[in-house]
């Protein structure tokens, strides 16, 4: 009788326990599936849409090709400081015979002016391709590049710039999912450019700030009048060159060249960086909206990924974190 009660309470126990361990391990499982899944997901989410080779210029700015409607080989300027995608008036745009249904104002850094718009244009970059295009036509000073590649397609995609394989990648910001250990930064719009904030040192003195990302710029921080003004910076900081330059309203404006004694971004901190005063009442260099510009003179120092759709930014020093700025400057 005891050995049969002993089997039964043993065959109970065994009976409970393989429950138990079954639940046990059905849960494991659908863990290790779910981790499982995860990365899978996380990896098909960042396929790579496409990937461009680029140039960076002797003006520290960046190019790649495009192809518009049936004209191929097109060398473009990767502008985020750009609004509209445009076409250079003085060099390839009179020989696609763009169709141009309409004006536009164009507001400049210099001041505004009415340039014309061609609408309907296909656009293809790498793989992808862009249909219904808005153009703008400006007449830039130089013939270096036939048009500007604009936030109106940089939008529309999550894009890394990597400076060091100088390569250009595109991903779906529906499904982007960051992977790295850059540093995170949330940006804002003012005047359709995107802005993110940073921070200047002076006379022990630090002022905050935002200011715009403009890969179009090929200077490296530029501090607008009101900003200047307001804080007597043009006495504070001594004047070591002088700058003209022409924005893409056609207007000219000088610039004073002076060193920066401290910048951060991002937990970053550069020193003594040549950065410019605008002196000019007009244009965008003439806002109190906000601070300054970042050129790409600086923004190079960072492999940057842009989801500007979710105005977020991930910035990774480089190899041209320590580099100079200027040749005619040492660092």
């Amino acid at each position: 009788m005891k050995t049969y009660k002993m089997m039964k309470l043993a065959t109970a126990f065994f009976q409970r326990y393989s429950k138990y361990l079954t639940r046990t391990l059905t849960r494991a499982w659908a863990i290790v599936g779910m981790v499982l899944g995860i990365i899978n997901n996380v990896s098909a989410q960042n396929d790579t849409l496409a990937a461009l080779p680029f140039k960076i210029g002797a003006d520290s700015r960046i190019y790649i090709q495009c192809k518009v409607n049936d004209k191929d080989g097109l060398t473009f300027l990767f502008d985020t400081g750009a609004s509209d995608m445009v076409f250079n008036n003085d060099s390839v745009g009179k020989l696609l015979h763009l169709k141009v249904d309409g004006k536009i104002a164009n507001e400049g850094a210099n001041g505004q002016n009415d340039v014309q718009v061609s609408n309907g244009n296909n656009v293809i970059f790498g793989k992808l391709a862009a249909d219904s295009v808005r153009f703008l036509a400006i007449a830039y000073p130089v013939h270096d590049f036939d048009g500007v590649f604009g936030l109106s397609l940089i939008s529309k995609y999550v894009i890394t710039v990597d400076y060091d394989k100088k390569i250009m990648s595109f991903f779906d910001p529906a499904s982007y999912v960051y992977q790295g250990d850059a540093v995170k930064i949330k940006n804002k719009y003012s005047h359709n450019v995107p802005i993110i904030a940073a921070k200047i040192k002076i006379e022990n003195r630090v002022y905050k700030g935002y200011y715009e990302i403009d890969t179009g710029s090929d200077r490296v921080i530029d501090l607008f009048t009101p900003f200047v003004e307001r804080n007597n910076f043009r006495n504070k900081l001594k004047k070591i060159a002088t700058m003209t330059t022409r924005s893409s309203d056609g207007n000219e404006s000088k610039l004073l060249m002076v060193r920066i004694p401290e910048l951060s971004i991002g937990g970053y901190s550069f020193y003594l960086t040549p950065g410019a005063l605008s002196v000019t009442n007009l244009g965008l260099n003439a806002t109190r909206d906000f601070e300054g510009v970042f050129g790409n003179n600086f923004l190079k120092r960072f492999n940057i990924t842009y989801n500007l759709s979710k105005n977020t930014l991930w910035l990774s020093p480089n190899n041209y974190t320590y580099t100079n700025y200027y040749n005619f400057l040492t660092k």
